[in-house]
């Protein structure tokens, strides 16, 4: 059993410790927090601004589902095709846990729980705007179709304990994956990352980070 321990941030909600990696799944700041920050604020209101009324989503490092639940909370009348690519796949003992449904409006099905507990592989309609595909794969060997791609939400472990995928070679697949003017967010903003991201061809912008931490990153894959 994958040594795995749920634990709560400093915003109330919760993330999970992963002993495999030594590493939060989330900022221990608040993985509400940080998700609503990076992924939401600057990602899909960024590209909702850019793409308008639909939009295809690919998340790295699907994991606790977190950054999933709150695009389907936060789309509006966006149409949204999301897939999700996750090495190890979070068990029900676990997700059950978290209590992420607790973010959802009153009256609502449980829409965290038809997140985790659809099927892998295949595309599941959570809503008639939302639909979802869980990929369980390593990204190295993932290979997203070229040019399908409006945004992406770049959310692996950090570049100290995973620095494979933070490299030259992953964002040169991410940038082929998006579509002229596409968007990839992520919380990391190291030089390595950086670097990385301008060599395959993406336009760099450095915003403020979440809690404390002076930058996030949004590339952007120029006209």
């Amino acid at each position: 059993m994958r040594n795995i321990e749920i634990y709560k941030t400093a915003d109330g909600s919760h993330t999970v410790w992963d002993a495999l990696h030594g590493e939060h799944f989330h900022s221990a700041s608040g993985a509400y927090g940080e998700s609503m920050h990076v992924f939401i604020e600057n990602g899909l209101n960024h590209a909702r601004q850019e793409f308008a009324n639909a939009i295809n989503l690919l998340e790295i490092g699907f994991g606790t589902g977190l950054n999933a639940l709150l695009t389907y909370l936060h789309q509006d009348q966006m149409i949204v095709r999301y897939t999700g690519v996750e090495k190890y796949p979070l068990p029900e003992s676990v997700w059950s846990h978290l209590a992420y449904e607790t973010f959802e409006p009153e009256g609502s099905k449980n829409v965290y729980n038809s997140i985790m507990a659809c099927e892998w592989e295949s595309e599941q309609q959570i809503k008639p705007n939302f639909r979802l595909t869980k990929i369980a794969s390593d990204l190295l060997d993932f290979e997203p179709e070229a040019g399908y791609y409006h945004l992406i939400y770049f959310d692996a472990f950090s570049p100290s304990v995973q620095q494979e995928l933070w490299s030259q070679d992953v964002f040169d697949k991410l940038f082929s994956a998006l579509k002229p003017g596409g968007i990839l967010v992520t919380y990391s903003a190291k030089g390595i990352v950086k670097q990385a991201l301008r060599k395959s061809g993406f336009k760099v912008e450095r915003l403020t980070g979440f809690a404390g931490k002076r930058h996030m990153l949004r590339a952007v894959k120029s006209l």
